[in-house]
C-alpha cells in the first residue's frame, strides 16, 4: 500500500506532543489563496478531507481510490484526478515512510552508491 501525507500538516495542528487531535486548524486565508482557488473543485474537496484523514491517521493517507471514494463521497475517477492534481501541485506528498522505502530500494538496487 502506498501512502501520502498533507504537506506542512503540522501547521494545521494544535497539539505538538503527538496526541491525536479531535480538531484541526483551518485558516481564513485559505479562502483568498489564489493557488488553492485555482485547484479543481474535486481537488479542493479531497484536500480538505485529507486534512481530516491526516489528523486521524498520523498523516499517512492510503492511496486507495476505492476507499477514498467512500470516505469522501466522490467517484473513483474523480478521486484519481484530484489525487494527481494534489500530488502535482505538492498539496500532498509521499509519506515519510514511502520516501524511506524509495531510498532503501535505491540502495538495494545500487549497493555501491553509484560508483
Amino acid at each position: 500500500m502506498t501512502y501520502v501525507s498533507v504537506r506542512n500538516f503540522e501547521s494545521f495542528q494544535h497539539y505538538k506532543d503527538g496526541r491525536r487531535p479531535f480538531w484541526i486548524k483551518l485558516y481564513l486565508a485559505l479562502r483568498t489563496d489564489t493557488d488553492f482557488a485555482s485547484l479543481s473543485q474535486g481537488a479542493r474537496l479531497l484536500w480538505l478531507y485529507c486534512l481530516l484523514l491526516a489528523a486521524e491517521r498520523n498523516n499517512r493517507i492510503p492511496v486507495d481510490s476505492g476507499w477514498l471514494s467512500v470516505e469522501v463521497g466522490m467517484t473513483r475517477r474523480g478521486i484519481e484526478r484530484a489525487l494527481d492534481e494534489l500530488l502535482d501541485r505538492k498539496y500532498l506528498v509521499p509519506s515519510r515512510a514511502e520516501k524511506e522505502k524509495e531510498k532503501e530500494k535505491e540502495l538495494n538496487t545500487n549497493p555501491s552508491g553509484g560508483s
